[in-house]
């Protein structure tokens, strides 16, 4: 055994420290149901701080992760957007397919289930990083319009340097992956969109959106409109 120490009141130094509970805990968040089944966002410090889809199949089943596995120094998928500056709604689940946003390159993609290769959706950004900038689009807060095989949602583009602000849009983009498009623009002229939401007929589609200087809980407009067959 080590010789014992004696130190003041608050001097002692624990061999505990936050920087090794951190390291290991696990953050769970935004739990969703799809089929039957249970998922969950999960964010791991020991893997580099990157997030992941967990799905619980059946009541008792072992969790499984849906999000590619994590290699170190090879290329991986974290479920993260940087939209609106603090992110959130990185991922949706639907019919057991997911689309997520990946933080490492910046584009939204589709997985068709556990262990299957996540598909593009939209373009990997051919300009450089401007100084101070991120990607050039940020996608978030995403529905799925079954009926027209798209996903719907928030794109925060960055690739005017000469704008002090990103130019913020409500994008339909195409679930297929064939045109590798930013998004359709459905809804555009406001400095900030959220919360898209189709009506249970996929008829008519609600969002929220407000200016500078406000924020979001000192005035918002909430706008419905009706889709046409095309959308």
């Amino acid at each position: 055994m080590k010789p014992r120490s004696i130190a003041a009141y608050g001097a002692w130094k624990s061999p505990i420290t936050s920087s090794m509970i951190g390291e290991q805990m696990i953050g769970l968040s935004e739990t969703r149901f799809d089929d039957g089944k249970i998922y969950w966002l999960e964010s791991r410090p020991p893997e580099n701080g990157r997030s992941v889809i967990v799905c619980r199949p059946a009541a008792g089943a072992a969790p499984q992760d849906v999000t590619a596995k994590y290699e170190a120094g090879c290329p991986y998928y974290n479920i993260r957007t940087g939209a609106h500056g603090y992110g959130g709604g990185a991922w949706i689940i639907s019919s057991g397919v997911a689309y997520f946003s990946n933080y490492s390159d910046g584009r939204l993609y589709r997985q068709d289930g556990i262990g299957a290769k996540p598909v593009p959706l939209t373009p990997l950004a051919v300009q450089p990083r401007a100084p101070g900038r991120d990607f050039q689009c940020k996608y978030a807060d995403g529905v799925i319009d079954t009926s027209r095989k798209r996903w719907i949602g928030i794109c925060e583009d960055h690739s005017n340097p000469a704008n002090k602000y990103p130019d913020n849009r409500l994008v339909a983009v195409a679930c297929n992956g064939s045109n590798l498009d930013p998004g359709r623009v459905l809804a555009s002229g406001h400095d900030f969109y959220s919360s898209p939401r189709l009506s249970p007929d996929g008829d008519q589609l609600a969002w929220l959106a407000w200016d500078h200087p406000n924020m979001p809980w000192t005035g918002t407009t909430l706008y419905v409109a009706d889709l046409d067959r095309a959308g």
